[in-house]
């Protein structure tokens, strides 16, 4: 299974959450995946420094 195929059917069972607020790479974003241990896949929009998403 590719990574993509993955993300597709991730997202068709609703276990992707979008994390659209501007985070720090450094400090919320890792506060933020804490959170989430073990849950879903977390996509982060918006990474302070960066055009790409994380």
């Amino acid at each position: 299974m590719s990574l993509r195929s993955f993300l597709e059917e991730m997202g068709k069972n609703g276990e992707i959450v979008h994390v659209r607020e501007e985070v720090s790479r450094r400090f919320e974003a890792s506060s933020i995946m804490k959170t989430f241990d073990g849950g879903p896949v977390l996509f982060f929009d918006k990474v302070k420094g960066h055009e790409t998403k994380i």
